[in-house]
C-alpha cells in the first residue's frame, strides 16, 4: 500500500497505520490513516481506503479497543 501511495501521489515517503479490533479476523479492519511529512491528507486517506476495499478488506469501526 505504501509504495502505491508514494507512485501514484509522488510522494518521497508515507505510513500507513491500520487499526484492527481484537474481534476482527482476515480481511476485517476498522480503520486506515495514511501519514506524510505533509501532515494527513484527506485525499491520501481516501485513496488508501478505497484500495483496501478493491482489495477485498472490509472496513467497519465499531468504536471497540484496536
Amino acid at each position: 500500500m505504501t509504495l502505491w501511495l508514494i507512485e501514484m501521489h509522488g510522494l518521497s515517503r508515507v505510513h500507513v497505520w491500520v487499526d484492527r479490533h481484537n474481534t476482527q479476523i482476515g480481511r476485517e479492519i476498522a480503520g486506515v490513516t495514511v501519514m506524510t511529512s505533509r501532515s494527513h491528507p484527506a485525499r491520501l486517506i481516501n485513496a488508501a481506503h478505497e484500495a483496501f476495499l478493491a482489495l477485498g478488506y472490509t472496513i467497519e469501526d465499531t468504536r471497540a479497543d484496536t
